[in-house]
């Protein structure tokens, strides 16, 4: 590039992105995945996660409500989801930011507790997983 433009009157970097992973995931049935970005320039402690929930199974879920939680060290808002029903053979989803900012980054790593309550055929579920597989700097 030119010399001189490196300065600050370049526009700001787009959001770091990190590769999605599955943070839940019932062979056949539902998965939530998630994607992370760091949509602050220079804050890496604050953290968007994109879940996405798809339903693998043959028949439609309903009532899907995603619930999260972090430790005491970060603080968790969950917006609202696109929706809460899921067509079978992953024919949908729905989608649901969770804003995070972790006040010990770069020494405490991300951490989640997920709980899980939908319904299959009028069948009320409750699933419940630890999210610790963060990509790396997240």
């Amino acid at each position: 590039g030119m010399p001189g433009q490196m300065g600050m009157g370049q526009p700001a970097a787009p959001a770091q992105q990190f590769p999605p992973f599955a943070a839940f995931q019932r062979p056949a049935g539902l998965t939530v995945s998630f994607a992370c970005s760091k949509p602050v320039p220079g804050n890496p402690a604050v953290t968007m996660v994109t879940a996405t929930c798809t339903n693998a199974g043959p028949l439609p879920i309903a009532d899907l409500v995603l619930q999260a939680a972090v430790p005491t060290v970060m603080q968790l808002k969950l917006l609202p989801a696109s929706g809460t029903a899921l067509a079978p053979h992953g024919q949908s989803q729905i989608s649901q930011q969770i804003q995070v900012s972790n006040s010990m980054h770069g020494q405490k790593p991300l951490v989640m507790r997920l709980k899980i309550a939908y319904k299959v055929n009028g069948v009320a579920h409750a699933e419940e997983a630890t999210v610790n597989t963060f990509p790396p700097g997240v």
